[in-house]
């Protein structure tokens, strides 16, 4: 209230009143903004795992085809190349859901169920179909059978690029203590250099105060050891003949750690390819449920749709047909003076026109 009363005197207070508002106003717009998306997408992920659910209860997805003339889909298209069951099958269920929109909707399950895919909004459904098509092409799915082996196929890619990024990361694990030696050794190295070449006298003195880096290097030095046995590919710890020691062999240290660099790299790239294998298991598992909701006849039909129904709607409609069919071909009768007129005016050329019901020039009777 006294921010308020301050505008009415000032205007720089009401420009910063304004203002304030203004953002304030924003804020609350896009926090609406954030809530309805979240709540969209908790729905759809809702949805989602209701047409899993019902994927899984049905029955195996097959190739059929409904034979119903209402429900027809060309098999070649525009340009004359043929479909593939697959797109007959999804096709279909688009012309089904578009023919039968509100036959078979129930209102009140609409509420009741309202992450049911069966009680979807009919955009819904039909944005399902188009996505699984989608998808399909994508993933080169032609037949219904196509699923089950492209599935098995990226399984054992899964399988098997799982495996291959266990395995190396176990040799990561089995040389990580050799690779913090290896820094170790690098950054205190200059410290026992230094230390050798420290005067006798003074080196009590320099291992104080350098007890630490010694330490360290002693450290790693005995890992060095460790990792320089018989059956070592790369020791780090070579007998140096010069010397009439163990040495460090600076090779084997930089193969150690081209082979670390390169095991990451290595990761970081099965990792990637894992991540693509998974998304298209995501999409073989997506093209799967929305095939089953095309052959799911409360999907594409409507929540409340029974063969009896559907077959009452066609007698209805089939009725209607013939009712008007039968109109159509009704003949006039035509009583015999007015037929004996009519011929004398068509002689006479008084007819205006011949439509199938002439008007005469004369009166403009309707004959």
């Amino acid at each position: 209230m006294k921010a308020f009363l301050e505008t009415q005197w000032s205007p720089e207070a009401r420009k910063a009143y304004e203002e304030k508002k203004a953002e304030e106003a924003r804020k609350s717009q896009q926090q609406e903004s954030k809530d309805s998306r979240k709540k969209y997408d908790a729905q759809e992920r809702a949805r989602w795992r209701a047409a899993q659910k019902l994927a899984a209860r049905a029955s195996k997805p097959s190739n059929g085809m409904r034979d119903d003339p209402a429900y027809k889909v060309a098999r070649y298209d525009a340009a004359g190349n043929r479909r593939s069951n697959v797109d007959m099958l999804v096709l279909m269920a688009v012309k089904i859901i578009r023919t039968d929109k509100n036959a078979f909707e129930d209102q009140f399950g609409v509420y009741r169920f309202p992450t049911s895919p069966v009680y979807a909004p009919r955009d819904w459904k039909l944005q399902a179909m188009l996505d699984t098509a989608s998808l399909a092409s994508e993933m080169s799915i032609r037949e219904v059978s196509d699923i089950e082996l492209k599935s098995t196929e990226l399984n054992e890619k899964l399988s098997k690029v799982s495996t291959d990024i266990r395995k190396k990361k176990a040799f990561l694990g089995r040389i990580g203590s050799l690779y913090t030696a290896i820094e170790q050794w690098e950054a205190t190295k200059e410290v026992i250099e230094a230390l050798d070449k420290t005067p006798t006298d003074q080196k009590e003195q320099f291992k104080q105060e350098h007890s630490k880096e010694i330490e360290n290097y002693n450290r790693a030095v005995g890992v060095f050891y460790k990792y320089s046995g018989r059956y070592a590919t790369t020791p780090i710890m070579v007998y140096d003949e010069q010397a009439g020691k163990k040495v460090v062999s600076m090779e084997n240290i930089a193969a150690t750690l081209d082979s670390v660099v390169r095991t990451k790299e290595e990761i970081d790239k099965l990792q990637t390819e894992r991540k693509q294998i998974s998304a298209d298991i995501s999409k073989i598992r997506h093209i799967s449920v929305g095939l089953a909701l095309a052959q799911n006849d409360l999907f594409v039909h409507g929540p409340k749709y029974t063969p009896e129904k559907l077959q009452e709607i066609r007698n209805r409609a089939a009725a209607k047909e013939a009712q008007a069919i039968s109109e159509c071909e009704k003949v006039m009768e035509v009583e015999k003076e007015d037929f004996e007129n009519y011929v004398d005016e068509l002689l006479d050329g008084k007819i205006e026109e011949k439509t199938g019901f002439e008007v005469s020039k004369e009166g403009g009777k309707t004959r």
